[in-house]
């Protein structure tokens, strides 16, 4: 795990300067060293920190080809390196480091852009080919490593961090388009909420060449049609065949020169990581478990015991709602984004905690409601599954029978997105949580703004974006899925890699790993889900895990509501941020219609504001980038 800066220019030389500039910004990502590289032709230059993980004394980067016509940086991991390396040599290359990182640059060189669809891993790259002229940028299948671009001034800059483009020389602005849609939650996987700042999409390919820029994607989650489901293997051969691909991503993750650590909560899914890990390991792992003071949300006694159990050391890292406000504008300024929950400071301080402790690497379990269809909001459409509901009929009938109220509240924003969701099977109440929010931010849109974006439905411009001649031949839960990967999965929930990162910690997610990925999207979701929440990673994993945690309730990981409540230090600081200079500078919301609207929930009842707590945290949040990044 590293950091990487690139600048790219069709008519003059690059300063280096420029890439110290964006370095410096982001070397956290990559304290054990630094590497830049410039092309002859002085206008391309390559940038890179590194966090030494793998081949600690060689694996040194720029890497570049004997002949220097490739060179490559990397941020992440291949895996199956060994297989790679072996296949390598014997088709006659020869690697000057023992680094899974340069198998990349072998690779480009026998099979072009190509190569990418045989690297396993969680990475991001970016290649100058000298003898095409051809800059190649990569993110992984997933997008849990970041990788955002630029073009300003007859350059394209691109970099693992937004706040490195603008040390680099791109001018810090919001982007009008982009804080629409965020305000309405309905960000594309390549968008940002920073002026001419996008990212590259999961699963595609940036390309620089001849002056013209253009993205090509090498992989899609492609959920398969319905009737392709009918030969599904049995129930005890797809137990075993997920335990083996989840055994194997395991084992792969594990591979590094220094020693792995493991997050841990009270759930099945990093527990199973855990479990299985420890299995595998020769020494005891590390487990650091989240303890929040207030126990409907701590986890930390049945993360006690799986750790006992697994034969792990067991450390509590205690967070008390109190201190939320002590790191919440730098958490804030590292993730790049507004917060929701008070989750975010809590994996900050959790991700310090584990390099204080001396460790650089750590698996997680995040991906596997992804991969075995866990979420709450998928779950209506998970028993139509089972039952007479599925398929085109089952479609119509839910939009005649479903209640009305929340989906109508959704429908006066976007018709499209309420017909729909209707349709798919979507939850009331998580309607219901996103007409709440979206209804209370809109109604503190400054005038203009709201002028500018009047007739926009940016429900029907993002529903535009899917393959929806595919997506209607497959089953509505993963409808629902490839919607939330494409959006908020990737631009929040994978955002708290820089949470990590801030402190040098790579987490490894043997969870994405795409074959195991592409294994279960074939199985039926009777199957994935068997009436229980992930029935069948239950099945799979139960030898590993304890009894509670194999028949506990699915408890996703929140931090208690923090922002609203009255008696809390960040209910301090929110109220300070938003009605200080800083808010007063947001050209898309009015400060005194936000601080009329939080004065009016001052006095509501506690549920009321603890229901809105987000809404303090994102609208605080934006206060935060305002002012750090001097966003214009």
């Amino acid at each position: 795990m590293c950091g990487i800066v690139a600048i790219h220019s069709e008519k003059r030389q690059v300063d280096l300067g420029r890439i110290d500039a964006g370095l410096d910004s982001i070397q956290h990502r990559g304290p054990d060293g630094r590497g830049i590289f410039r092309s002859k032709d002085g206008r391309t230059a390559l940038g890179h920190v590194r966090l030494a993980v793998v081949d600690l004394e060689s694996g040194k980067q720029p890497i570049s080809s004997r002949d220097g016509a490739t060179t490559i940086v990397v941020n992440g991991e291949i895996y199956d390196s060994d297989r790679l390396l072996e296949a390598l040599a014997a088709r006659g290359h020869s690697l000057a480091t023992r680094s899974d990182s340069e198998i990349a640059l072998h690779l480009y060189r026998e099979l072009g852009t190509d190569c990418v669809r045989l690297l396993r891993g969680e990475l991001a790259f970016v290649l100058w080919d000298e003898t095409a002229k051809r800059l190649v940028c990569v993110r992984d299948r997933f997008g849990i490593k970041p990788l955002f671009y630029a073009r300003h001034a007859g350059e394209l800059l691109v970099a693992s961090e937004v706040k490195a483009l603008f040390a680099a020389g791109v001018p810090a602005a919001w982007d009008d388009d982009g804080a629409f849609r965020a305000l309405h939650m309905a960000m594309p996987d390549d968008g940002t909420l920073y002026r001419n700042v996008k990212q590259v999409p999961p699963g595609h390919m940036l390309i620089c060449e001849g002056g013209t820029l253009r993205l090509e994607r090498y992989w899609d989650l492609d959920f398969p049609p319905r009737g392709s489901l009918s030969d599904a293997p049995s129930l005890p051969e797809a137990i075993h065949e997920v335990g083996r691909l989840l055994e194997d991503s395991v084992r792969t993750r594990l591979r590094a020169d220094v020693p792995i650590a493991c997050y841990l909560s009270g759930g099945v899914d990093s527990s199973a990581v855990l479990g299985l890990a420890q299995r595998m390991s020769s020494t005891r792992i590390a487990a650091f478990t989240v303890a929040f003071d207030h126990e409907d949300y701590d986890e930390s006694h049945v993360a006690r015991e799986m750790a006992r159990a697994a034969g792990a050391d067991f450390h509590v890292v205690s967070v008390a709602r109190s201190s939320f406000a002590d790191h919440f504008e730098e958490g804030v300024a590292v993730a790049e984004i507004p917060p929701y929950n008070g989750h975010g400071p809590a994996r900050y301080f959790l991700s310090r905690a584990v390099r204080d402790a001396g460790y650089k690497v750590a698996l997680g379990g995040e991906g596997a409601d992804e991969v075995f269809a866990g979420y709450e909001f998928l779950e209506a459409a998970l028993r139509g599954t089972n039952g007479r509901l599925s398929g085109p009929l089952g479609f119509l009938r839910r939009l005649v029978r479903t209640k009305k109220g929340p989906f109508e509240e959704v429908s006066a924003v976007s018709p499209l997105l309420g017909f729909v969701m209707r349709g798919a099977g979507f939850s009331d109440s998580l309607l219901a949580y996103l007409s709440e929010k979206v209804s209370a931010v809109r109604g503190t849109f400054a005038d203009d703004f709201l002028a500018r974006h009047r007739g926009r439905d940016p429900y029907r411009e993002l529903l535009s974006r899917f393959p929806w001649t595919r997506l209607a031949r497959t089953e509505p839960f993963r409808v629902l899925l490839h919607l939330w990967m494409k959006t908020h999965f990737v631009n929040y929930v994978l955002a708290a890699e820089r949470l990590d990162m801030a402190h040098g910690v790579e987490l490894r997610l043997p969870f994405l790993d795409h074959r195991l990925f592409e294994y279960t999207r074939a199985l039926p979701g009777a199957m994935l889900h068997g009436g229980t929440n992930k029935a069948l990673l239950r099945q799979t994993v139960s030898p590993v895990v304890t009894t509670a945690v194999r028949n506990g309730p699915k408890k996703p990981f929140f931090a208690p509501p923090t922002a609203s409540s009255k008696s809390s230090a960040l209910y301090t600081l929110a109220q300070d941020l938003v009605r200080g200079r800083a808010f007063a500078k947001l050209p898309f919301l009015r400060q005194d219609r936000v601080i009329a609207l939080l004065d009016t929930l001052a006095s509501a009842p506690d549920e009321e504001r603890a229901r809105l707590d987000p809404v303090y945290f994102f609208l605080a949040g934006l206060a935060v980038l305002g002012e750090r990044y001097r966003l214009s």
